[in-house]
């Protein structure tokens, strides 16, 4: 199940406000930016396969929703995926480059189709406020089995919705997706939930580099996710196999298929914290005051100074506490980040997706703190990482906070610039209607200085 984030800043958010709708926006072509997705090309997983090995159990026999399984859960036939109902169609192309990836770097047999009889994953729209009373907080989810809304509804209330654990193959999974979802959402959906119907139907806070952990700070499936469905659709391995000789199994098919991993030290630190992975949940599931939530995230942090590093859930953390902090108290937001990027610079290489966007959200408080030198810094050094991984909302966001602090600077010319360029990536991010987002790239536009006469 994908969540919705914790706080959103920047000029999507701030270009979006208000905007009211009943049905998903058309989504537009990505803008050219250098660098982009060069992080998700194919690659080597830089991990001890013993370490896969456990992460492929952990993930694949503890649902999400639900108790542990007994048994491997997967597809033992093709996989056809469907988009069904009115409003997705015109994300079809987004559904063929992932399953391309899929086939292309995890060579599963999985393909679209075009007739829901046919498909053993359907994709499909849900009512947004109905949804959201099932699941407070989230941004999609995955059941086994094939629903329609009321069918799934009906179910809910008869107790009779298909349960993991009663499973002893994968034969159908349905995603739903609230039906005014931005294309943003929808293509993250399309990553997570998919490659969760596949069998991983699991989010763990303490993996580093996925979209199977709910910080939601990756939103392509990874070179590590595309390991992790490979080897779970090896032939080696199938239904019914118990937690050892899954973990047997797995491990024999990452040292073939990833040998540099057979060599890799095995990590020391990131083991399951459950405490602290309470806390943090409890913050998604609506109906918590402001102080409450404070009291919470102050007991995690709590139980993240202890964490053996590296470990990114303390950066976590601080990010989150600073996100609450950071409307009323931005400078005290601005020590909490501070404290995170340290946390993070110290232990995880350059080039890490969370220290990059640990830096842009630091750079925001900079600039509200009137720092714009330093917020131009951080920006510049978060941005190429962003293009590297096509986080579209943090691209614009990046160029959102680019565009103030060189406004600050009296670099006007470039503001400009960089404010227009970061509408575009807000509006391939939000869809191609918003009528106040096409109105402000107008007026950026209206704004930009003159070429040379010619």
């Amino acid at each position: 199940m994908r969540l919705r984030p914790f706080l959103l800043v920047g000029i999507a958010a701030l270009a979006l406000a208000g905007c009211a709708r009943s049905v998903p926006y058309a989504p537009l072509a990505a803008p050219a930016l250098p660098g982009l997705g060069m992080a998700l090309t194919p690659g080597p997983v830089e991990e001890a396969n013993r370490d896969i090995a456990d992460d492929l159990v952990d993930l694949v026999f503890h649902p999400e929703n639900g108790p542990d399984l007994d048994s491997l859960l997967r597809f033992e036939e093709p996989v056809r995926v469907a988009l069904v109902g009115d409003g997705l169609e015109q994300f079809g192309p987004d559904l063929d480059r992932l399953i391309a990836r899929m086939r292309a770097e995890a060579e599963l047999d999985i393909a679209r189709t075009d007739t829901r009889e046919a498909a053993n994953i359907r994709v499909t729209l849900a009512p947004k406020r109905q949804m959201l009373e099932v699941f407070p907080g989230a941004q999609c989810f995955i059941l086994p089995g094939l629903f329609t809304w009321s069918e799934f509804a009906i179910a809910l209330r008869r107790n009779t919705l298909p349960r993991w654990e009663d499973l002893t193959s994968l034969t159908g999974a349905t995603i739903f997706i609230p039906s005014t979802s931005t294309p943003n959402e929808i293509r993250e959906c399309f990553e997570e939930e998919i490659a969760q119907a596949m069998g991983p139907a699991n989010d763990l806070f303490r993996l580093p580099e996925t979209v199977f952990n709910d910080d939601n700070v990756y939103a392509t499936l990874t070179r590590f996710d595309l390991l992790i469905l490979r080897v779970l659709y090896d032939p080696s391995l199938h239904s019914g196999m118990s937690r050892e000789e899954t973990r047997a199994a797995a491990l024999k098919v990452l040292d073939t298929v990833n040998p540099d991993g057979r060599r890799l030290p095995r990590r020391h630190s990131m083991a399951p914290e459950p405490d602290w992975t309470i806390l943090i949940n409890s913050l998604f599931e609506g109906g918590m005051s402001r102080d409450m939530k404070r009291y919470t995230l102050r007991a995690a942090l709590k139980l993240a100074v202890d964490f053996p590093q590296p470990d990114h859930r303390l950066a976590y953390t601080l990010d989150l506490l600073a996100s609450l902090e950071y409307p009323d108290r931005p400078a005290l937001a601005d020590g909490l980040l501070q404290r995170a990027l340290e946390s993070l610079e110290e232990h995880f290489p350059e080039g890490d997706l969370r220290t990059a966007t640990i830096r842009l959200y630091l750079a925001q408080t900079r600039l509200t703190l009137d720092h714009p030198d330093e917020a131009l810094a951080l920006v510049d050094a978060a941005l190429p990482v962003f293009s590297a991984y096509a986080i579209p909302l943090n691209i614009s966001h990046a160029l959102h906070v680019r565009a103030g602090a060189l406004t600050a600077l009296g670099r006007s010319d470039e503001a400009v610039t960089n404010a227009i360029d970061s509408v575009r990536w807000a509006r391939y991010a939000q869809g191609a209607d918003y009528s106040n987002l096409d109105a402000l790239q107008q007026r950026l536009e209206n704004m930009r200085p003159p070429g040379p006469p010619g």
